[in-house]
Protein backbone atom coordinates (compact mmCIF):
# COMPACT_ATOMS: atom_id res chain seq x y z
CA UNK A 1 0.00 0.00 0.00
CA UNK A 2 1.26 3.65 -0.97
CA UNK A 3 2.19 6.00 2.20
CA UNK A 4 2.39 8.98 -0.44
CA UNK A 5 1.38 10.43 -3.78
CA UNK A 6 5.09 10.29 -4.41
CA UNK A 7 5.27 6.73 -3.70
CA UNK A 8 2.45 6.44 -6.61
CA UNK A 9 3.31 9.06 -8.29
CA UNK A 10 7.77 9.61 -7.79
CA UNK A 11 8.47 12.08 -10.63
CA UNK A 12 6.92 14.40 -8.10
CA UNK A 13 10.18 14.35 -6.19
CA UNK A 14 11.92 15.66 -9.26
CA UNK A 15 10.60 19.16 -8.50
CA UNK A 16 13.16 20.84 -6.97
CA UNK A 17 11.90 23.72 -5.63
CA UNK A 18 10.25 22.15 -2.11
CA UNK A 19 7.61 25.09 -1.67
CA UNK A 20 6.29 24.10 -5.24
CA UNK A 21 6.39 20.63 -4.61
CA UNK A 22 4.95 20.68 -1.51
CA UNK A 23 2.26 22.55 -3.27
CA UNK A 24 1.77 20.25 -5.65
CA UNK A 25 0.67 17.32 -3.13
CA UNK A 26 -1.36 19.61 -1.45
CA UNK A 27 -3.18 19.86 -4.52
CA UNK A 28 -3.28 15.64 -5.19
CA UNK A 29 -4.35 15.41 -1.32
CA UNK A 30 -7.08 17.72 -1.32
CA UNK A 31 -8.50 16.21 -4.86
CA UNK A 32 -7.89 12.65 -3.42
CA UNK A 33 -9.81 14.19 0.26
CA UNK A 34 -12.65 15.69 -1.92
CA UNK A 35 -13.30 13.28 -4.24
CA UNK A 36 -13.48 10.50 -1.48
CA UNK A 37 -10.66 8.52 -2.58
CA UNK A 38 -7.66 6.47 -0.49
CA UNK A 39 -4.04 6.31 -1.80
CA UNK A 40 -4.75 2.48 -2.87
CA UNK A 41 -7.72 3.11 -4.83
CA UNK A 42 -5.72 5.15 -7.56
CA UNK A 43 -3.44 1.88 -7.47
CA UNK A 44 -6.94 -0.04 -9.74
CA UNK A 45 -8.09 3.32 -10.70
CA UNK A 46 -8.01 3.38 -14.91
CA UNK A 47 -6.56 6.61 -16.64
CA UNK A 48 -10.17 6.98 -18.93
CA UNK A 49 -12.95 5.71 -18.31
CA UNK A 50 -13.82 6.45 -22.05
CA UNK A 51 -12.50 3.36 -23.30
CA UNK A 52 -13.39 -0.04 -21.94
CA UNK A 53 -10.96 -2.70 -20.72
CA UNK A 54 -7.71 -0.20 -19.58
CA UNK A 55 -5.22 -2.05 -18.19
CA UNK A 56 -3.46 1.40 -17.61
CA UNK A 57 -4.01 3.22 -14.15
CA UNK A 58 -4.25 6.45 -13.66
CA UNK A 59 -0.42 6.91 -11.51
CA UNK A 60 0.50 5.17 -14.41
CA UNK A 61 -0.49 7.74 -16.69
CA UNK A 62 -0.03 10.69 -15.09
CA UNK A 63 3.73 9.46 -14.53
CA UNK A 64 4.43 8.85 -18.20
CA UNK A 65 2.60 12.26 -19.42
CA UNK A 66 4.93 14.00 -17.17
CA UNK A 67 7.86 11.88 -17.81
CA UNK A 68 6.86 12.48 -22.07
CA UNK A 69 7.09 16.49 -21.11
CA UNK A 70 10.54 16.10 -19.54
CA UNK A 71 11.93 14.25 -22.69
CA UNK A 72 10.27 16.76 -24.51
CA UNK A 73 12.18 19.62 -22.72
CA UNK A 74 15.41 17.78 -22.97
CA UNK A 75 15.13 18.02 -26.66
CA UNK A 76 13.90 21.01 -26.92
CA UNK A 77 17.07 22.22 -25.01
CA UNK A 78 19.57 20.52 -26.66
CA UNK A 79 18.45 21.69 -30.03
CA UNK A 80 17.99 25.01 -29.16
CA UNK A 81 20.43 25.90 -26.32
CA UNK A 82 21.29 28.60 -24.46
CA UNK A 83 18.01 30.54 -26.69
CA UNK A 84 15.70 28.47 -25.01
CA UNK A 85 14.80 27.94 -21.51
CA UNK A 86 12.10 27.04 -19.18
CA UNK A 87 11.48 26.05 -15.89
CA UNK A 88 11.60 22.91 -15.13
CA UNK A 89 10.02 22.61 -11.88
CA UNK A 90 7.01 24.65 -13.40
CA UNK A 91 6.84 22.02 -16.28
CA UNK A 92 6.72 19.06 -13.98
CA UNK A 93 4.17 20.49 -11.58
CA UNK A 94 1.59 21.41 -14.70
CA UNK A 95 2.27 17.87 -16.28
CA UNK A 96 1.47 16.25 -12.63
CA UNK A 97 -1.43 18.26 -12.49
CA UNK A 98 -2.94 18.50 -15.63
CA UNK A 99 -5.20 15.10 -15.16
CA UNK A 100 -5.62 15.93 -10.95
CA UNK A 101 -9.80 16.51 -11.41
CA UNK A 102 -10.28 13.15 -12.61
CA UNK A 103 -10.57 12.15 -9.05
CA UNK A 104 -13.21 14.68 -8.47
CA UNK A 105 -14.48 13.14 -12.32
CA UNK A 106 -14.44 9.60 -11.58
CA UNK A 107 -16.61 7.78 -8.23
CA UNK A 108 -16.80 4.02 -7.17
CA UNK A 109 -19.58 1.60 -7.49
CA UNK A 110 -18.70 -1.44 -5.61
CA UNK A 111 -15.43 -2.62 -7.83
CA UNK A 112 -16.72 -0.32 -10.69
CA UNK A 113 -15.22 2.72 -11.34
CA UNK A 114 -17.96 5.04 -12.80
CA UNK A 115 -18.58 8.98 -13.83
CA UNK A 116 -19.36 11.08 -10.93
CA UNK A 117 -22.19 13.70 -11.15
CA UNK A 118 -19.66 16.48 -11.30
CA UNK A 119 -18.53 15.23 -14.67
CA UNK A 120 -21.98 16.41 -16.32
CA UNK A 121 -21.21 19.77 -14.97
CA UNK A 122 -17.17 19.92 -14.77
CA UNK A 123 -14.36 18.06 -16.28
CA UNK A 124 -10.68 17.56 -15.23
CA UNK A 125 -9.30 20.24 -17.31
CA UNK A 126 -11.45 22.89 -15.54
CA UNK A 127 -11.06 21.82 -11.96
Amino acid sequence: MPKSIADLIPEINQIQDEVLRGKVIAVWEDAIAEGGWQLDDLETMPYTLLVDNVDITFPEHVSVVCRLCIAMEEVIADAYGERYSIDKDVLIAGALLADVGKLLEFSREGDKFVWASTYEYLRHPFT
